[in-house]
């Protein structure tokens, strides 16, 4: 079970017993499923296309890269691993067809409203509303 630091501090502060502490845990667990099963309904049944891409083994943007360093990656190590089947739709493609993908096999990076597209998402601080791409044909 993932306990956030602030939570662990709560319990080592109680005074209760273990079952006790137990039931806290549990209960704490069952709210934050809610809260994520409420949050997965909303971006699911948004309007707008909403995605997550992760860097590929793990890796991921940095404050000390460059802009230029931020684009490079963004196309080449960043992978869809969520979005929802509006955006699917929007690069008319199935949500299960997506996922996996690496950013350049949607977005062509030779294009230069696409190069303006993620370099604006960057300066924006990563996120986008109301934004064009140039995608492949599928």
């Amino acid at each position: 079970i993932y306990i956030p630091i602030f939570k662990l501090d709560i319990l080592n502060k109680m005074n209760n017993s273990d079952q006790e502490k137990l039931n806290y845990l549990e209960a704490e667990k069952k709210a934050l499923k809610e809260n994520e099963e409420k949050f997965k309904a909303f971006i699911d049944l948004s309007s707008e296309g909403i995605w997550r891409v992760e860097g590929e083994n793990g890796s991921f943007v940095t404050p000390e890269m460059s802009v230029e360093q931020q684009i490079d990656f963004i196309f080449d190590k960043a992978i869809f691993v969520d979005c929802n089947d509006t955006m699917a739709q929007m690069y008319h493609m199935k949500k299960e067809e997506i996922l996996g993908l690496k950013v350049r096999d949607i977005l062509l990076k030779n294009k230069p409203e696409n190069i303006e597209y993620v370099k604006a998402f960057i300066h924006s601080g990563y996120k986008l509303i109301d934004a064009e791409s140039i995608e492949k044909d599928v």
